[in-house]
């Protein structure tokens, strides 16, 4: 299950190539503790079939302005996702 934050998000797509690993760290402010989601199925975002969408690898371990890092390894063919940055 994603992560969840109050803040507004910030969504980038990201097509990882086949057979490697994405490593996407954020570093937040004293006024934003950064939270990283990451999902596949982005045609989905935005319409009725959103809840559709399968959250990967969320991170969230750190306190308010530490630095997120978020690390998913993709064994298969290339693939797209969204990496979503709330907080």
């Amino acid at each position: 299950e994603c992560a969840q934050a109050e803040a507004a998000d910030m969504v980038f797509q990201v097509t990882i190539p086949a057979n490697t690993r994405l490593s996407a760290t954020v570093t937040g402010s004293p006024a934003f503790d950064v939270v990283l989601n990451l999902v596949e199925n982005p045609t989905l975002c935005g319409n009725a079939l959103g809840a559709f969408m399968q959250c990967l690898t969320s991170a969230d371990d750190q306190p308010t302005n530490g630095p997120e890092t978020l690390v998913f390894g993709n064994p298969g063919p290339a693939r797209t996702v969204l990496l979503i940055v709330d907080g």
